[in-house]
């Protein structure tokens, strides 16, 4: 599995996907994005066999009760994630144009893709676990995702709003608090004392 670490969580991902961390510091993308005031791009998008995916991520473990649900309401929450979604299509075409050989295999997928390969991009709310069950966190999931996919209509692609438990064992890929995956990891390996 490949693991990229952001928000200080890990994603991890089948070896034959090609992924890609849209705000890596020397990327192409990273450049564009400090030349274009206000431009915001997701997490992570990754090619994988029958699809492109974008994965934004967003770690509410942190952020008071009250707050979040103020802060993070779904139509404020839908149209920051819809202009990521939005700029990050605009970046790829712009490293398209640009014929950048560090994108070279992600843009030929992407504009090389017949119009019925699926596009989805997926937000992860990551969130306290007091909180996961809560009809009303699960009802702005629904109106998020909707609302993310109307603002985004005319890009013929999918929205989702997920936590990390929603995520299927079969979609191949999955999203954990990044110093428990590394604490699990390390009780796994072979003390060097013996």
């Amino acid at each position: 599995m490949k693991k990229i670490i952001e928000k200080d969580l890990e994603v991890s991902l089948p070896d034959e996907w090609l992924p890609v961390k849209m705000d890596a510091e020397q990327s192409f993308f990273k450049k564009l994005i400090n030349r274009i005031p206000n431009q915001k791009v997701v997490d992570i998008v990754a090619i994988y066999e029958t699809g492109i995916l974008m994965i934004e991520l967003s770690d509410l473990r942190k952020a008071r009760n009250d707050d979040k649900l103020k802060l993070r309401s779904n139509q404020m929450e839908a149209l920051e994630f819809a202009h990521k979604v939005f700029d990050t299509t605009a970046s790829l075409y712009a490293a398209h144009r640009f014929s950048d050989d560090s994108c070279a295999h992600l843009t030929k997928v992407v504009f090389g893709t017949p119009d019925n390969i699926p596009l989805v991009a997926i937000l992860v709310f990551v969130d306290h676990p007091d909180r996961v069950g809560s009809n009303l966190f699960q009802k702005v999931h629904s109106d998020m995702s909707l609302r993310a996919t109307q603002l985004l209509s005319g890009l013929k692609l999918k929205c989702m709003v997920v936590r990390p438990d929603q995520i299927p064992t079969t979609a191949g890929w999955s999203v954990c608090d990044a110093a428990s995956a590394s604490s699990a990891q390390s009780e796994l390996q072979p003390s060097e004392s013996t």
